[in-house]
């Protein structure tokens, strides 16, 4: 359910990536940003995730070990926050502090590290 959950929204702010894949005027972007990316992340994830968060009291989404829904999860709220604006969780406490704890799971960092060492 969390997962279709993260395609939903990821789908809801589709507009917004297209233009910034496309490389549209900065003006295009942040328009899609405003009017697209913000108020359907806030309606369809953010609100829904944080009540989530504090409904479950781990820290996690399900449960209270980190499961795959957590780093799709995570990983939309990095898509938001870098590909966006660092603001885009501010709203959003539980969430905030979950996207950051996940993305410093030691093991994860790692895997991350890991990949961004790779030369081309």
């Amino acid at each position: 359910m969390f997962a279709l959950q993260c395609q939903d929204a990821l789908e809801a702010v589709h507009p917004w990536i297209v233009s910034a894949i496309r490389k549209e005027s900065e003006e295009k972007i942040a328009e899609a940003w405003n009017n697209i990316a913000v108020p359907k992340f806030r309606d369809t994830f953010g609100k829904y995730f944080e009540a989530q968060l504090k409904k479950n009291g781990s820290g996690y989404l399900i449960g209270d070990k980190i499961s795959w829904v957590d780093f799709i999860a995570a990983s939309f709220c990095d898509v938001m926050v870098y590909r966006g604006n660092s603001s885009a969780l501010d709203e959003f406490p539980l969430l905030k502090t979950f996207w950051k704890n996940i993305y410093a799971n030691p093991k994860l960092a790692a895997a991350i590290e890991k990949e961004h060492s790779y030369s081309f």
